[in-house]
């Protein structure tokens, strides 16, 4: 099960350097604790490499920004919402569908805190 979840994880992050990579400096990196101390980077860009390297590290967070546009759409789903798919399954699936019919199709799903928020990620 273990190596499922690692190849699962390893899934998502190469996905990520096409949906978040700018080459822009001032990502920020923390370590994974309970109140991270999150540190903006300014000495270098990030690269494709190093944004897959953090995002799998469980001892690492990594944040990036984006400039005046984005390239993709985020949802934001708590813990303790009846859109949760750990909540319900069918909301969730159904948020899904309904954003299936105006065209979005690919989505990548990144939980987004220690509670078990997600993100939902349409580039």
């Amino acid at each position: 099960m273990k190596v499922l979840t690692e190849i699962k994880a390893l899934d998502q992050a190469s996905k990520l350097p096409k949906l978040f990579h700018h080459n822009d400096f001032g990502f920020i990196v923390a370590d994974n604790q309970l109140k991270p101390d999150w540190l903006t980077e300014l000495a270098y860009p990030l690269s494709s490499g190093e944004l897959v390297q953090l995002f799998l590290d469980e001892n690492q967070l990594i944040g990036v920004g984006f400039g005046k546009t984005t390239k993709y759409i985020v949802i934001d789903i708590d813990w303790l919402s009846k859109y949760h798919p750990t909540y319900d399954i069918d909301q969730f699936r159904g948020i899904l569908h309904a954003l299936e019919t105006i065209g979005l199709t690919r989505h990548l799903v990144i939980r987004s805190s220690d509670s078990g928020g997600i993100h939902i990620y349409f580039p």
